[in-house]
């Protein structure tokens, strides 16, 4: 929007400029004020793009990496395809939109070729985390009635003591403690989780060449699933 209207100011001043010359008492003031609101636009424009966040591409590798194995865990669970629905946060931009998307490529990804799977997204509310429980996964599994899997980008759901066979089997990204997941997976509710590794150094860059496994055994542990 703000590159439209700076083409649309320069446009114009540059059609005043042209007949300035006929009319330089009446054209002048108009041609001040289309250089001024071409400068303003400009400025606003640089310092959006300035203050708007930058995705590492390196930051980006590792999201992918950790989905991949996860899309991995799945396609062995549902090697036949079908729905899967992906919970995510409400879209947004900026930083934590190129997360999803490294994500969502990361998980095709791991699910391969093999079958025919449909990515359904369900975009969950801005909750914090006690208030991401099962009854609201349950409710966002219904965006696919027929899924062969869930998958949440959110991490963990709380335990409310929901029917547990509303849901398909649930995989997990984002999730910080391992033991966490053991009573899900006990419960037959969780079925694959990806957790932070413990005592990972979450500084140390990436090697040059590594590949998705790599990458995912430098930060994460696996949970669950077929190992």
């Amino acid at each position: 929007m703000l590159k439209t209207l700076l083409i649309l100011a320069l446009i114009g001043l540059a059609a005043v400029l042209l007949r300035l010359k006929k009319s330089p008492e009446a054209l002048r003031p108009i041609a001040l004020a289309l250089a001024a609101l071409a400068l303003l636009l400009a400025a606003i424009r640089f310092f959006a793009g300035e203050r708007a966040p930058r995705a590492a591409p390196v930051a980006m590798d590792f999201h992918r990496a950790a989905a991949h194995r996860l899309g991995r865990e799945i396609a062995r669970a549902a090697p036949d395809g079908g729905d899967i629905v992906v919970v995510i946060t409400e879209p947004s931009g900026g930083l934590m939109g190129a997360v999803a998307e490294a994500r969502m490529a990361g998980l095709r990804q791991g699910l391969g070729e093999a079958a025919s799977y449909n990515l359904v997204i369900a975009a969950a509310p801005d909750v914090p985390p006690f208030e991401f429980t099962l009854r609201l996964l349950g409710r966002l599994a219904q965006a696919a009635p027929e899924a062969r899997a869930i998958v949440s980008f959110m991490g963990l759901p709380e335990s409310d003591g929901s029917a547990d066979r509303k849901l398909p089997p649930l995989f997990v990204l984002d999730a910080v403690a391992p033991e966490a997941a053991r009573p899900l997976i006990a419960r037959g509710i969780l079925r694959a989780g990806v957790f932070a590794k413990p005592g990972a150094d979450w500084n140390a860059p990436p090697k040059r060449g590594m590949t998705l496994e790599e990458l995912f055994d430098q930060r994460y542990v696996l949970v669950g699933g077929d190992g």
